[in-house]
């Protein structure tokens, strides 16, 4: 699978992204070979595959919140330090720009995970544990038919 993956990812390459071969190939073949490398990385039988990732439990932890918020803590960055802050910060120093809008973003992330998404899974599991116990009917339909 890694080779696999080294070889979609080598072909894409030499795809012209402008083109009308690049519009239709070119993201479902690096996809497919991100796929293919991610599967080879996991696989026990590779050295990275037996290693733990440092900050990989928590990234994956982070990643649905990260998600959801990484464009607009990205924007609100863009405006708060000004177009030519930002644009000199990421072209003067480009792994300073990284570092401060991926901090930034990992903040919000861990702000939203512990304050919103964490407590909700938490409601979620209690909600469920009650209706296994028969505390709480499934659904109104399923309590109004049972009355019938």
């Amino acid at each position: 699978m890694l080779g696999a993956g080294i070889a979609l990812l080598g072909a894409a390459t030499q795809i012209d992204a402008l083109g009308h071969t690049g519009a239709v190939f070119l993201f479902p073949l690096v996809a497919l070979g991100c796929a293919c490398l991610l599967s080879g990385a996991l696989s026990p039988h590779t050295p990275l595959g037996r290693q733990a990732l440092p900050g990989a439990r928590a990234l994956a932890l982070l990643a649905f919140s990260l998600y959801l918020t990484h464009r607009q803590v990205y924007a609100w960055l863009d405006g708060a330090l000004g177009d030519s802050a930002a644009g000199g910060l990421t072209v003067d120093v480009p792994a300073a720009g990284f570092v401060l809008y991926n901090a930034a973003a990992l903040s919000v992330a861990a702000l939203l995970y512990t304050a919103v998404e964490r407590p909700g899974l938490k409601l979620r599991a209690r909600t469920l544990a009650m209706r296994e116990d028969g505390m709480l009917p499934l659904s109104s339909r399923s309590s109004q038919a049972g009355r019938r």
